[in-house]
């Protein structure tokens, strides 16, 4: 929003916040869609 509206407040770490949380994110999603996905192939 800072790009395009001048005076707008910015946080310098929210780059790393933002990161590091998508990076945590991803790791129980894939681990859970891979369980799921080997859970069903039983047979």
């Amino acid at each position: 929003m800072a790009t395009a509206i001048p005076g707008f407040p910015t946080w310098d770490a929210a780059g790393l916040v933002g990161s590091t949380a998508w990076g945590l994110w991803t790791v129980p999603l894939s681990v859970g869609l891979y369980l799921q996905r080997s859970s069903s192939h039983v047979e």
